[in-house]
């Protein structure tokens, strides 16, 4: 229960600087970069810091000891000596654990853990049932007859190992699978536009975006009480779809991103449905309005704006990452 309460708080002060920094840095920063960077908030979110808090332990014991000694002239008097706060941590620490011991803290983490296993037992439903739903009306297309296959070959998914699909009568487009990808792919009026589907779906299956999103989904369920978690999941969604879209039209010519763009607009207005456990085109509208402004707007990134921008995002992590100092045990 610590464990998860202090998981949480460590995502969510990391959301909170990702979401400064990229704000603070949005004309240095690609689609991709951004999208990269919250996958590691995702994965504070279910990874706990306390496999960092032994070198962090040493560190500051060698500090202490180091100064105590040019203070005291003596050997060692431990950490508290020379950082008081390490005390007021340990302090802390010790009123938590008598807290875990108290029968509100066990009720809190009860209603915490069964709201959990609903969320997860539903989703999971839901999945299953829009899964076998998709399937019994999926027909499967044959490779040969889809458009300048032998150019996609090249992209990072693969088109050797995805199974191609379509659904007569749905234009819907969305890649799903990690360990053995589809493609459910919707017909179109030209071969170009097919080009751009396909490409923008096997670099969902490189990424491994549906695995991605199992990952969030989960933690949308472990997190169900904070507000944050959910913060994490719309702009994670976004960043997913956009920065997918920066790789298909890089280098492209602007009457080709405007007819893109139409693509999108188009797959917004005709989705039916939506897949809680899949990579699409989506079909919300605000946020598909932002992937068009993007879309349209070729990005010049300075190189050492860049540079100083993911170095920022890099110490955030590291301060980030202090939070294992918090964690009890493991010494």
């Amino acid at each position: 229960m610590i464990y998860l309460l202090l998981m949480a708080v460590a995502g969510s002060l990391l959301l909170l600087g990702f979401l400064l920094w990229q704000r603070s840095f949005d004309r240095w920063l690609t689609e991709n970069i951004k999208y990269r960077a919250l996958i590691v908030v995702l994965w504070v979110y279910m990874v706990p810091w306390v496999w960092m808090r032994p070198p962090y332990e040493m560190l500051f014991g060698m500090a202490s000891r180091g100064e105590s000694a040019i203070a005291a002239g003596t050997g060692d008097p431990g950490c508290g000596a020379a950082y008081p706060f390490w005390e007021e941590w340990h302090g802390m620490l010790i009123n938590i654990r008598g807290a875990a011991e108290g029968k509100w803290f066990l009720l809190a983490g009860i209603v915490w853990g069964s709201g959990a296993v609903v969320l997860m037992t539903v989703k999971l439903l839901v999945y299953i049932y829009e899964r076998n739903l998709l399937w019994s009306a999926a027909e499967e297309w044959e490779k040969e007859k889809l458009a300048d296959t032998a150019a996609l070959r090249q992209e990072p998914g693969g088109m050797d190992r995805v199974r191609i699909y379509r659904i007569p009568g749905e234009r819907i487009s969305f890649a799903a699978g990690w360990l053995r990808p589809v493609i459910f792919l919707q017909e179109t009026s030209t071969d170009r536009e097919q080009e751009w589907i396909l490409r923008h779906e096997l670099i969902h299956v490189a990424r491994r975006d549906a695995l991605l999103r199992w990952l969030l989904e989960w933690n949308c369920c472990l997190h169900w009480w904070n507000p944050l978690i959910y913060v994490l999941k719309g702009y994670f969604l976004a960043l997913r779809e956009s920065s997918c879209d920066e790789q298909v039209v890089e280098g492209c010519t602007k009457e080709e991103r405007a007819a893109y763009a139409r693509l999108i607009i188009e797959n917004m207005q005709k989705q039916r449905r939506k897949q809680p456990f899949i990579s699409g085109l989506g079909n919300d509208y605000k946020r598909t309005r932002r992937r068009i402004e993007l879309i349209m707007r070729e990005k010049k990134i300075n190189r050492a704006g860049k540079r100083t921008a993911i170095s920022c995002f890099v110490l955030l992590v590291i301060l980030n990452s202090l939070t294992a100092c918090l964690y009890p045990g493991l010494r």
